[in-house]
């Protein structure tokens, strides 16, 4: 342990930061122990992350991210880094990824997300991180995960005009979800939930009002309340919140702004710092997809 400290030490000094995940959790107290910021996401004790947790997670994992892009950018080009080494050859393997890793920053372009709007993204998340998930209290608050009487919800088909009063969303969807990664994931989880035994349900409020939204800290001058269900395995199933301004699109604003709240009851929906995939989902299919001509849909052939 103590040749480890001081191989640290040689490289790192005291009060740098240190991004880890998880898999590190056991080392945080000796990296703390020899003056390092150890930031890594947060360990999950219930179901959900609080809504703290979950925003420090997310500072965690934006950060982290190029360490996982390169890894695996780096398993990609050379194979051998993707397997499990023979013992014959540890002797040489740091040495032949000193070389693979110093080929890549010779030849690969450098790897950099975000470029046209970082410092933006980066802002918006520093001025979100404490900001409380007041739809999530609302929605605990009023038991609506287990609210399912047909005088408060309506399933929403083709024929709803629901789905007119839905905003209009494109670029700007990157402002919420603080990247393009949910998104990524949007495409795929709608391609699943779209597919003919696919469970993907959709349900408005009807009357937002008797919910007593406002009583919990919200203003929202016409209120559109939507919940889907999320199922990827028979035993888990997500329901997801989303609270939309009507009285915004027909205002100065539209668009993004028009979404005034969102939740999830998956481990990370909680998150007020960009949001769960399965929100995104929503908000990518009702906002952008269902608009387009045509949406490639992963690995459909």
């Amino acid at each position: 342990m103590k040749q480890v400290s001081e191989q640290v030490r040689s490289v790192l000094g005291e009060g740098d930061v240190v991004l880890v995940d998880r898999g590190f959790r056991d080392a945080v107290d000796h990296l703390t122990a020899l003056g390092l910021d150890v930031r890594m996401p947060d360990l999950k004790v219930g179901k959900q992350l609080t809504t703290e947790q979950a925003n420090r997670t997310r500072l965690v994992t934006k950060c982290r991210w190029i360490v996982e892009a390169r890894n695996g950018h780096l398993k990609r080009c050379f194979r051998d880094f993707d397997r499990v080494w023979p013992n014959q050859s540890i002797p040489h393997m740091m040495k032949d990824f000193r070389i693979a890793c110093a080929i890549l920053n010779v030849f690969h372009p450098v790897i950099e997300s975000d470029k046209r709007d970082g410092l933006t993204l980066a802002t918006s998340m520093l001025d979100r991180l404490d900001e409380d998930n007041i739809l999530a209290n609302a929605v605990a608050a009023l038991n609506l995960n287990r609210e399912s009487s047909s005088d408060k919800w309506e399933r929403i088909d083709g024929s709803l005009d629901y789905l007119d009063e839905f905003p209009h969303l494109s670029e700007d969807l990157r402002s919420i979800t603080v990247g393009s990664y949910q998104l990524r994931q949007a495409r795929s989880y709608c391609a699943e939930h779209i597919k003919i035994n696919g469970s993907y349900v959709i349900d408005v409020c009807k009357h937002t009002g008797d919910l007593s939204l406002s009583s919990h800290g919200f203003s929202v001058g016409d209120p559109l309340l939507i919940r889907g269900q999320s199922r990827h395995r028979s035993s888990t199933r997500y329901f997801i919140y989303i609270l939309i301004d009507k009285a915004v699109q027909v205002d100065v604003k539209e668009g993004v702004d028009s979404v005034s709240s969102y939740s999830c009851s998956c481990p990370n929906g909680y998150r007020t710092v960009g949001c769960c995939a399965h929100v995104a989902t929503v908000l990518w299919y009702f906002g952008f997809s269902r608009h387009q001509s045509e949406i490639l849909i992963p690995a459909d052939f």
